[in-house]
């Protein structure tokens, strides 16, 4: 009691002449300068009531604490002096923003601060510095400034600058800005700029790589960034061959549908002075992706681009943000979809002169809805394009000749369902007129064929407990027409214009079955057991040449397995196999392993259900061809978590029994990936990919055929698996 009252007598005199001074000032001003003082065993002397047993401040929009308290008021050379000292356990909040440090000065008047060796917070940075100067609307300066999210007083990592600049709110701008790693400087920066409640990583990104080039060091910037645009400053040391750089751009419209990336990059190789590789300076390539909708969404513009200085660029300077495995192509797309038709017009050019292309100079496709035929219950589908062609091989390529031509297609196909007791019934007739103005004879042709088939099949359903059990047999049968002219005497573009005679029927069994299990999972079952016959047509050795089995099972929420296989009825062997398994024990483990296995004879085609060419060629040339391509594969992915910020990634391809021209018996190829996560910022990945057997890999002594690779870059987020390996188990199953 006596202390309180003590306490209470001296703020009394002590701040007596501050209500006077106050008196004539508005409410606002007074509320605003009121401050309250709460000080253990305080003491007065000099106009300085002051305190070392710790006490607080409270003011409008501020509170302060600390071990050793004092507030001045008092004339100093004839100046108003009041302000307030602190030190020692010091906690200072202002503005909502909370701040630590050594020693704090207030000026009470121009409501300004100073913290000495201070820092604040704004979740999960840290920003502190030397001196921080805070104006009184919350924003400041802080001199010999860092952001970190070490919680350490030793930083592992952190951005360092000369002077930072504070808003009133999260953002950030640094001046002469250094990134040190375990006190080690790595880069250096102009300027700096970031909103750190917005932003989940910092500016930069470091890797280390090792792979074709030699040993390379690469950084990434962010040099401006903004809600619709970003723009990421690219550079490579690469020591054996020379330096790098590009920017990758991302432009998102805010006011339409607009998205514009860019990837544009250069390197000078230095080993073409010493004569190692004969390649053209520089090497660069230059890639982007334009999309956007027009007449109120109703087309829809594409554009991509992709040049290239040469063919190795793709694969010795990944490129960030695209796709660099493949080369895009140069072309743009205008289409329109409506209720009653689909339209396109596309225009595709040869930018790279190591490319084969087929040019579309343009190409226009039209397909309206399918139609009913009056009361018939018929219904028609019909296609018509229409466009220049002109067919560019690569310059290197030998033996070979380009070749162009306008061609006019019209295609149409009618067919009815009838629904008979207990069977479905849909036969079909149709035809495709496709007219060339150009030709090997040099002469126009009009090629056309006609098409006849039907379909045909029934359901017997055994119902389950839980569940159902259906099968279904089927029969297709599909007859293509010779063509008025033969393969031979016209151009062939593409898969659309290599028709030939085809008498084919397909029939088998498909069965259904579900059963619902405890954990109210579907279990799923489908098979499907069929053969094709082909009738007259002596390129095919035999009438029944293969069966075929394919299955999948769903066995549980975390599990699926399927396999695909035919049956080579005239040599006895397997055509070919497919096995897989996609298994996730839980949610830190999951695997995919897969074995795939196919003869000299069962041809690499795009589309394995067209039989044009086996029709048109015959079995011994096609099994000398590119088409014939014998081998096994053992394919195996595994994903492995061990903590939330740690997990390894494998993915693994081992071939052997190859027969192929002039192709390595076994080839063998891997890539290992782990995350990691350093205190809940700083991601390392670290890399290893290994190949051998194939051709054109690396040739560098110890080294080859192995690309070790070291990644880090400062993030806030958890380390992120491919997608490959997300769809693994419980991925299969989101349907």
């Amino acid at each position: 009691m006596l202390r309180s009252a003590l306490f209470t007598l001296l703020l009394f005199s002590f701040f007596a002449p501050l209500y006077a001074e106050e008196e004539s000032s508005t409410q606002e001003e007074s509320d605003k300068k009121n401050l309250k003082i709460e000080l253990n065993e305080p003491l007065y002397k000099n106009g300085i009531l002051s305190t070392t047993k710790g006490g607080t401040v409270k003011g409008e929009d501020f509170f302060l604490q600390a071990q050793n308290i004092s507030y001045i008021r008092r004339q100093e050379n004839g100046k108003s002096v009041h302000k307030i000292e602190a030190d020692g356990d010091l906690f200072f909040l202002f503005k909502g923003k909370a701040y630590t440090g050594e020693k704090i000065e207030i000026d009470a008047e121009a409501r300004k601060s100073r913290i000495y060796n201070g820092c604040t917070t704004v979740e999960p940075w840290f920003v502190g510095g030397k001196e921080i100067e805070l104006e009184s609307d919350g924003s400041g300066i802080i001199h010999e400034g860092y952001m970190t999210t070490s919680e350490n007083e030793r930083n592992e990592w952190s951005v360092e600058s000369t002077e930072v600049h504070l808003s009133k709110g999260s953002k950030v701008k640094a001046k002469n800005v250094r990134f040190v790693f375990v006190r080690m400087p790595l880069l250096w920066l102009p300027s700096f700029s970031t909103d750190l409640k917005q932003e989940n990583r910092t500016p930069f990104k470091y890797r280390f790589r090792w792979d074709g080039l030699g040993p390379r060091v690469g950084i990434s910037y962010d040099l401006f960034k903004t809600k619709h645009f970003r723009s990421e400053l690219l550079f490579d040391i690469i020591f054996r061959h020379g330096l790098g750089a590009g920017i990758a751009t991302n432009y998102k419209s805010p006011t339409s549908d607009a998205r514009f990336k860019t990837y544009n990059y250069a390197a000078e190789d230095f080993q073409n002075l010493f004569g190692e590789k004969k390649l053209d300076w520089p090497r660069y390539r230059f890639q982007g992706e334009y999309e956007d909708r027009y007449f109120n969404d109703k087309v829809n513009f594409d554009f991509t681009y992709d040049k290239l200085s040469d063919l190795a660029v793709r694969g010795d300077y990944p490129s960030v943000g695209f796709d660099s495995g493949r080369i895009m192509p140069t072309q743009a797309t205008f289409s329109r979809k409506t209720d009653e038709w689909i339209s396109s017009l596309n225009t595709k050019v040869r930018v790279n002169n190591f490319q084969t292309v087929k040019q579309q100079l343009p190409l226009f496709q039209f397909t309206p809805r399918p139609i009913k035929i009056f009361e018939s219950g018929c219904t028609l589908d019909s296609k018509v394009s229409a466009g220049y062609l002109d067919y560019r091989y690569a310059n290197k390529t030998h033996h070979v000749h380009d070749f162009h031509s306008s061609r006019l297609e019209l295609s149409q196909n009618l067919y009815r369902n009838f629904l008979l007791p207990g069977l479905s019934l849909t036969p079909q007739a149709g035809y495709t007129l496709i007219n060339y103005s150009n030709s090997p004879q040099r002469s126009d042709k009009l090629l056309a064929i006609g098409k006849v088939g039907a379909e045909c099949h029934t359901r017997f359903i055994h119902p389950l407990t839980h569940g159902s059990d259906a099968i279904e047999p089927y029969v297709d049968y599909q007859y293509i027409t010779f063509p008025t002219v033969k393969p031979k005497h016209h151009y062939i573009f593409d898969l659309e214009d290599g028709y030939y005679r085809v008498n084919m029927l397909r029939f088998g069994l498909k069965n259904f079955f579900m059963k619902e299990t405890d954990s109210n999972f579907l279990q799923r079952v489908n098979a499907d057991i069929y053969t094709r016959a082909f009738f007259n047509t002596p390129t095919i050795g035999r009438t029944f040449p293969r069966v075929y089995a394919d299955a999948s099972w769903k066995a549980t929420p975390s599990t699926a397995y399927s396999v695909g296989s035919a049956w080579d009825t005239q040599r006895h062997n397997l055509d070919h196999l497919n096995v897989k398994s996609d298994i996730t024990v839980s949610e830190d483990v999951a695997f995919s392993v897969e074995y795939r296995r196919r003869n000299a004879y069962s041809w690499r085609k795009l589309d394995l259900d067209n039989f044009n060419i086996d029709s048109f060629r015959s079995e011994h040339r096609l099994r000398h061809s590119e088409l014939s391509d014998q081998r096994n594969t053992l394919l195996g992915k595994l994903f492995l978590r061990f903590s939330p910020d740690f997990s390894v990634e494998l993915n693994s391809r081992y071939g052997f029994g190859r027969h192929h021209h002039h192709e390595p018996t076994h080839y063998q190829a891997y890539e290992i990936d782990t995350f990691t996560l350093i205190r809940g910022a700083l991601v390392l990945k670290f890399s290893i990919q290994f190949r051998t057997g194939y051709k054109g890999v690396f040739k560098s002594g110890a080294l080859k055929g192995m690309r070790p690779a070291w990644d880090f870059w400062l993030g806030l987020e958890q380390p992120r698996v491919t997608t490959a390996i997300r769809k693994i188990g419980q991925g299969n199953y989101d349907n």
